[in-house]
């Protein structure tokens, strides 16, 4: 599961997060299967775009990418409806704007690392970036 490993990445010291790196300190290789199934039971909250024309670009970049930079549909890992794949992409639906914004700001910069994200959000511009935020807060 996409948490557990997450968990372990910060455990490990391969994810760098003073908060999370003590919050996985303790726990066990269980814990870590057990706190990222409860959370893949977890429904999103209801959440509503604030920014509807930010949230309309955004459902273009996150159903069919941006061409002219290369940006690929986030949908294509995400899913339609941004519940992820629970074994290798997170699920982003009803997550806040800002925090979204925030991991893909630290995915451009290489800050926080990701083969995958690093390649793609360093094609996003800032406005792209938002938008995909925005419109990921408002999917159910």
């Amino acid at each position: 599961m996409y948490i557990q490993r997450q968990l372990q990445a910060f455990k490990s010291g391969a994810r760098p997060n003073p908060i999370m790196q003590g919050m996985a300190a303790g726990l066990t290789p269980e814990d870590m299967l057990n706190v990222g199934a409860y959370f893949a039971r977890q429904k999103p909250a209801q959440a509503a775009a604030r920014d509807k024309a930010l949230a309309e670009r955004g459902q273009k970049v996150w159903r069919a990418g941006v061409k002219a930079t290369t940006v690929p549909a986030c949908a294509g890992c995400h899913g339609a409806a941004g519940r992820g794949i629970a074994a290798q992409f997170p699920a982003l639906a009803g997550q806040h704007p800002d925090l979204i914004y925030a991991w893909l700001k630290a995915f451009s910069t290489g800050e926080r690392p990701s083969e995958t994200m690093n390649l793609v959000a360093s094609k996003m511009t800032e406005a792209d970036m938002k938008a995909v935020a925005e419109y990921a807060a408002g999917l159910r």
